[in-house]
Order: C-alpha cells, then structure tokens, then sequence
C-alpha cells in the first residue's frame, strides 16, 4: 500500500527508486519493473527516429541524402575551424559565429584577420548543388573586407589556399535581430568532387564591421541566388570601345593603356590603403578618388583606386573641390599597377566625366604615352657628351615621362640632345595637330624658348639632326619654368599635311650658365 501511495503521489521514476526499500522481494519487483520501462522507452524512441537513419555530420562525413553540410552554430562552432593569422579570432556568441576587431569594453578596434574554415563537403554524388545561410553584417562602411570563398583544394593553411570569390555583394542590416539569407548555386567545377568553403573576415584599427552567421547548408538542387547572385563580372577588353569595367580591372592587375569606367565612390586618405572613404562632404584629398562597377559600392576590396596625376586631369575629378562627383561615372585612360598595395590605375592620361574631357585622348594618326618607356622615339645627341655625363635624354619609370637635362653632380654642362620620333604619315589628311604634356624649370627667363624647341622634318632618316633639315614649330604654351607642373600644349602640323614622312623632334639645349630640366608625355597626332 506503501509503494501504490507513493506514485499516486505523482513520484517519478528516479524518486520512486530512492523510495526506501525494506524487503528482498519488492526489490526484485522493481528491477523487473524498471527494466520492462526502459524497454519500453527504448522502444518508442527507435519508433520516433526515420528509418534509416543517418548522422548528418557524423560516421566518416555521411549526410542525409542530398545535405552535404548542415552547421547551425546554436551552440559551437561545429567542424568548422577557425584561422587567424592575426588579431581576434571567430567566436561563437548569441547561437551565430561572430567575427569582429571591436572590443566594447574598452571602445578599441584591432588589427584582425580571421578564417571560419568548413570541414571537407563531398559532392561525389551531388548532380546539383548550393550553399545558403543567413547573416546579420552592420558597419560596412568602416575598414575591413567580408568574403565568402570556395576551393577544391584546401592546403590546410587558408593564407596559402587558392580561393574563389563567390562573395557577392552582402547587405547591411540595421538591426541585430534579422537575418538576411545569402544563397549561391555552385559551379558545376565543384559538382561530383570535394571542396570547402570559408567565411573571411578582417578589421583595421581605424574601424572594425562585426559579421554573424548560422543556419550554413550545402544541400542538392538549386536556389534563388541572394547575395551570392550578384557577384561582380569582369567586362571589357580594355579599349575605348569596350572599357574593362573595375572587376575586370582588378583581375588584369598589370596591364598598359587601358580605358577604365567605374564610378567614383570615395577616396584613400593617408598613405595605407585602410584609409578608404566612401563619401566626399569631409573630403580633404585631391591626388586619388576610389571607382567601382556599382555607385554605391563601399566594400572597398571591390573598388580601384586612382592617381590622379596634376594638372587637367587632377582638377575635374578630385573629390576635394567638386563633391558633386560622388556617384558619378568616369572614364579613363592610363596604366593598371599597384597601387595602395592594391591593383589600382596609374598615370592617367584621359579622363572623361559626363561630357567633360581631360587629358589627351589616345588614338588618331599617332599615339605614344611613355607607360613603360620611350617607345618608338630615338635619342640623337648632335655632340659628344662632355665628362662625367652619361645621358641627357632618359626614361623616368616612375613618373613615366621623357626628361632632359644636362645637370649632373652639381656642374652644368653645354649640350644638344633630342628626342626625335619615329616616321608620322599625313599623307592622308589634310589638316592634323600635334598635343603633349611638358613639365620644366630652371631655364634661362628669356632664353627658354631657344633651349627647348618642337622642330619638324621631312626629310631626316637617322644619325645626327644636323644632317637634316627642321623646322621650329610655334608652340601654344610653354612651361611654368617655376614647378614640374605639366602643361597641355598643341602645335599645328597643317603645313605638313599630304607628306607621308614626318617626323618630330624635341630639341633640348643647355650651357654652363642655364641648364634646365625639360619632361615630355603623352603625345598625339590628330
């Protein structure tokens, strides 16, 4: 009566069990009763499961049938591993992976970099296949990149793994408690073999974006692409018709007279390329401007930065004195190089905002920019050079440009060089004009425009331009004689129109009282 009154009291099992026992025989009676209980519950679990029933990330990487990977992060971060070459490393906080540089107990961001690497995904038996999760990201404008990658072969250092950018473009939330879903069909290259994926993340000490993420799949089939959808495209080929746009810019990462388009969307302040900005209203920067394929881009790994050379060039687009560019689309023309550490277009020698040009034009009856020497033009030097000089007219490879002088070693010396260009045919036109840059300074004030000269012929092959007969051309302008500003300056070639061999020579003259320095770039004949 004991024993019946004690679960009529609404005991359970395990107190039941505790209930204090007097007799050998109830003893005996409740084992047998437990037994047949756990039995029982046994029994009505196995009915609960699937049958058959797989572990979907257990038993040698078995999945449920087409979930390749299925990662919640409710409660740790899983098989995934984390990476950190420096700073904060993924963390598992509120059920998501996080990653972010800021510390809100001290209001301090560090330097990070941090890889969220998946355990390996089999798709051998995968026809279709695609990777969906959902993600919070606040704080994009501020420095650092968010990247998803993918590769098939993982070296087990994620800094030294070949990695795809399946990225895309993500979206900002605005608050911390809804999820956007990013979703990405992938590639057939991956179907039918194993590969993983990864979260990157970074941070400066100027600014830290924080990044969380759950609910990671890789299932069979296809999706509607969210986020991953809009990955960038590399277009164009380079030409004016066909302008690489900035992915396609970004992806060439060297490459010489090109034509760009983007859209300015912000500029690099200080020396390190952390220093990107996507605005205008607070700008204090006239040498760069940051383009992108989209005008409201502000991850800044999808952008290009741009030098902007002094002078025309410099005065339409800068950021500083015209805040209105913002968002407006450009084209340019010039040289894909490092720049900021990154692939960025240098040397620039046309610009075109709207219906404003800059610069000069390639193209038309004769074309040479100095991007990577001095091309098809000849150096003659009309004497022998005097003791201790080597050359007077040489490549400058960083400003990229032609430059003359005789000053060498704090002595000046009496000489007579020129840059002569190759054969022009304008036997097909019956007007054409000439245009280039030049810098200049330290020339005589009354004597610069007999030290440095534009002459034409028709008449010279080679050796010394004495040989030959020239002409002095009238030049539109001459240089400031003050700074190494470049000037825009045009000659009238008409006289020359209808003759098949002419040729243009830049003649530089100095003495022992005026030794200047004279730089040439970007000539055309049109």
């Amino acid at each position: 009566m004991a024993d019946t009154h004690a679960h009529g009291k609404g005991y359970t099992l395990t107190s039941f069990l505790k209930y204090k026992l007097k007799n050998k025989d109830m003893k005996k009676n409740i084992v047998s009763m437990c037994m047949v209980a756990l039995a029982a519950i046994t029994f009505i679990s196995c009915e609960n499961v699937p049958s058959p029933y797989n572990n979907p990330n257990g038993n040698k990487g078995e999945t449920n049938e087409g979930i390749y990977l299925n990662e919640t992060f409710s409660s740790n971060l899983g098989k995934f591993t984390t990476v950190t070459p420096k700073g904060i490393a993924w963390q598992h906080n509120f059920g998501t992976a996080t990653a972010t540089g800021y510390n809100a107990k001290d209001k301090t961001n560090t330097e990070s970099e941090s890889y969220l690497v998946s355990p390996i995904i089999d798709l051998a038996k995968a026809k279709q296949a695609y990777l969906q999760f959902e993600y919070i990201i606040r704080y994009l404008s501020h420095n650092g990149a968010n990247k998803v990658l993918i590769t098939k072969k993982y070296t087990g250092n994620p800094t030294t793994t070949v990695w795809e950018d399946i990225t895309g473009t993500l979206k900002e939330g605005s608050n911390w408690t809804d999820f956007t879903t990013y979703a990405k069909n992938l590639d057939a290259k991956y179907i039918g073999d194993t590969l993983r994926i990864a979260f990157y993340y970074s941070s400066t000490t100027t600014g830290s974006r924080t990044w969380e993420i759950k609910n990671v799949v890789v299932k069979e089939g296809t999706v509607n692409e969210e986020g991953g959808g809009e990955q960038e495209k590399p277009e164009g080929d380079g030409t004016e018709a066909a302008p690489y746009n900035v992915a396609a810019a970004i992806a060439k990462a060297t490459a010489s007279n090109v034509f760009v388009k983007g859209y300015i969307v912000g500029y690099v302040y200080g020396m390190k390329y952390d220093g990107a900005r996507f605005s205008s209203d607070t700008c204090t920067v006239n040498g760069n401007v940051l383009i992108a394929n989209s005008p409201n881009q502000i991850d800044k790994s999808k952008c290009m930065p741009v030098q902007l050379p002094a002078g025309a060039i410099r005065d339409l687009l800068n950021l500083k004195d015209h805040k209105a560019n913002l968002k407006q689309e450009v084209l340019l023309f010039g040289q894909i190089d490092t720049y900021f550490g990154v692939p960025g277009l240098k040397f620039a020698t046309y610009a075109k905002l709207g219906s404003t040009e800059a610069g000069t034009k390639p193209g038309g009856l004769f074309y040479e920019n100095f991007a990577s020497g001095k091309g098809a033009f000849t150096i003659v030097d009309e004497s022998a050079l005097p003791t201790g000089l080597t050359q007077i007219w040489a490549y400058d490879s960083k400003g990229h440009y032609m430059k003359a002088s005789a000053y060498m070693k704090d002595a000046k010396h009496a000489t007579e060089s020129w840059l002569i260009s190759p054969v022009i045919d304008l036997s097909k036109v019956t007007s054409a004009t000439l245009a280039f840059e030049q810098a200049g300074k330290f020339f005589g004030t009354t004597t610069i425009t007999n030290e440095i000269t534009v002459e034409i012929s028709t008449d010279y092959n080679s050796g010394k331009p004495s040989t030959a007969t020239w002409t002095k051309a009238t030049m539109s302008a001459l240089p400031t004689n003050k700074n190494f500003t470049f000037v825009a300056t045009t000659i009238d070639l008409t006289p020359y129109a209808g003759n098949s061999h002419v040729r243009i020579g830049f003649r530089y003259t100095s003495n022992i009282t005026n030794v200047g320095t004279w730089e040439v770039k970007n000539i055309s004949i049109k």
